[in-house]
């Protein structure tokens, strides 16, 4: 197998010549179901544009406990879908959110199809899982999401917070903010949990960040200097019956240490729970830091708490990543890939795989093409070889071992200092697993990389 640096370096690319960004075409659908689970739910609380997972904030949704039930959105009009996201409830039943199907339809024609957890696992509670399309999407009217059978507490519900039909824009988000570094006046240790990439809002979680309550609150996220574009404050939704979120804050930008943007938000009330509250700077404001600091009490609270702060930058060839798909169940679990350097030219990406069992080795499978490998098409279903719950993501252009220890496996890749801005790579583990299933082998997600800046 050739490396795939040497592919790397001998690819071109094209410079994006606009600015659109990605377009969720749910939330201008019809959304039906074959049923819901009768506890107040209504099928259009799955494409409100609203993530939150939290039941009785209603926005979320489950079908009935009967075999097959479905739900899908009849889209505005024919289009052209990149992809699909679901989001997953974030109080209860994360377990719901397995074993099911995801359709595009074109007209009565299925253009694209893929199961997703059907050996086992589910997706996290408040967190998603990705759908990508292969190649450069397909057109589509109507996605459909159908249970397969029984999830992991033996039921048939299928239950989630939101589905996104995603038409990818000709520049992408890229948001600084999971490579940074955050710091607050008190509870800092916790601090990191605004930049982890969980938007779950409910504080039993572990995923929302708060500071002390006490005057001058404050929370920093340090980053690479860059053009910042926009900057997006994801709120807490819940916090065990006691009063949630926080309001009457700074936003502000440094650039070395002086501040070159600031905005009041909030100032008389809390954050909104079901949106993320945006902050946009004038245009090309560059900066090294964002700071969220408390202007004083709302109520009996003063204090910074978040589940999310985004930092983003709009098209141009900054380096990405965006996890997809899902693997498939093994001995350990279900094996996570996951990387946390940003891929640009000359970076050593540490990619890792966790749940892998004994003995402890890991494939890690990096291609050029989420769409084809050696003639056929992708994602490719093993269930015909003995590996149910298992699809391939990426072309097998190169691989690199890698043997765990303590059930994690760490792999680096070294990306050229030239030659290849603007190429996207795909990344999937394959994990030994002889207790799995007749092949003996689990696949992990996959990672969609591009490489820039």
């Amino acid at each position: 197998m050739r490396s795939l640096s040497t592919a790397l370096l001998t690819l071109s690319f094209t410079l994006p010549m606009a600015t659109a960004q990605d377009l969720n075409l749910a939330t201008s659908g019809t959304a039906t179901a074959t049923s819901t689970s009768g506890f107040g739910e209504v099928p259009a609380f799955a494409n409100d544009g609203n993530r939150d997972g939290y039941w009785y904030n209603n926005s979320s949704f489950t079908t009935g406990n009967t075999p097959g039930q479905s739900w899908q959105v009849a889209l505005a009009s024919a289009g052209l879908i990149h992809e699909v996201v679901v989001w997953n409830r974030s109080d209860c039943c994360a377990e719901r959110l397995a074993n099911f199907r995801v359709e595009i339809k074109n007209g009565t024609t299925v253009v694209f199809s893929q199961d997703l957890l059907t050996s086992g696992g589910h997706v996290p509670a408040g967190q998603s899982v990705r759908i990508k399309v292969p190649g450069n999407g397909v057109t589509g009217n109507l996605v459909k999401l159908t249970s397969l059978g029984l999830n992991p507490t033996g039921n048939h519900y299928l239950g989630f917070s939101e589905v996104e039909v995603i038409r990818y824009g000709t520049g992408r988000n890229i948001n600084y903010a999971p490579y940074g570094t955050a710091t607050a006046s008190s509870n800092g240790t916790a601090a990191a949990r605004v930049i982890d990439g969980v938007l779950d809002g409910l504080t039993q979680n572990n995923t929302v960040f708060s500071t002390a309550n006490g005057p001058g609150a404050w929370l920093q996220v340090d980053i690479e200097r860059h053009r910042i574009d926009e900057i997006r404050l994801w709120p807490s939704t819940f916090n065990n019956g006691s009063p949630h979120g926080c309001g009457n804050l700074r936003i502000a930008i440094f650039d070395g240490g002086v501040e070159v943007f600031g905005q009041n938000v909030a100032p008389a009330n809390l954050l909104p729970i079901n949106q993320p509250t945006i902050v946009v700077p004038p245009s090309n404001t560059m900066g090294d830091a964002v700071r969220v600091t408390s202007l004083g009490p709302v109520g009996a609270i003063e204090r910074v708490q978040l589940a999310e702060v985004e930092i983003l930058q709009f098209a141009g060839f900054i380096g990405d990543q965006w996890a997809y798909g899902a693997g498939c169940e093994g001995s350990a679990g279900v094996p996570r890939l996951s990387c946390a350097v940003r891929p640009q030219l000359g970076a050593a990406l540490a990619m890792r795989v966790a749940n892998v069992p004994a003995p402890g080795l890991a494939l890690l499978v990096m291609g050029l093409s989420n769409s084809t490998w050696n003639g056929l098409p992708l994602p490719l279903n093993l269930l015909s070889t003995g590996a149910p719950g298992c699809w391939v993501l990426v072309s097998a252009d190169a691989t690199n071992l890698g043997i765990a220890t303590g059930g994690v496996a760490n792999i680096t890749f070294q990306i050229p200092v030239s030659g290849a801005l603007g190429v996207r790579l795909f990344q999937q583990a394959a994990v030994i697993d002889p207790a799995a299933n007749g092949v003996g082998l689990t696949l992990s997600n996959a990672i969609e990389q591009f490489i820039g800046f």
